[in-house]
């Protein structure tokens, strides 16, 4: 789409004394343009595990963009707390006794409250 809107003629920016972009000058371009905004959409939404699972042993942090999946025992876990993202949007932080970070895509404020006591209820049953 971007492409299409560089290389083909407009009455608007003809009127302008604009004319189309070099074909050899559209393709790198509209490459650029789409792969920033898939990048900013990545970034926004994509980045972070979207799904933990709480287990009997551990948590299980579930991965989209690439997927994988992550087993992390009570033990590991230092500290779980939610913090506030984009406007009304809340991350789950997940941090391990090895340094390890682990931070969710944004998540609704209740979903996201309710993941970390979750987790906080089993970590505290657990010896």
């Amino acid at each position: 789409m971007i492409y299409a809107l560089m290389t083909q003629r407009s009455v608007r920016r003809s009127q302008m004394g604009l004319g189309t972009v070099r074909k050899s000058i559209a393709v790198p371009l509209a490459f650029t343009i789409g792969t920033a905004i898939f990048a900013a959409i990545y970034f926004s939404s994509l980045a972070g595990f979207h799904t933990v699972l709480v287990g009997e042993e551990n948590i299980r942090i579930e991965y989209v963009v690439p997927s994988r999946s992550i087993p992390v025992p009570y033990g590991e876990l230092v500290e779980v707390r939610r913090r506030p993202a984009y406007k009304s949007l809340w991350r789950l932080q997940i941090s391990t006794r090895d340094g390890r970070s682990f931070e969710s895509a944004p998540g609704s404020s209740k979903g996201i409250k309710d993941a970390v006591e979750d987790i906080e209820r089993r970590r505290i049953v657990r010896p």
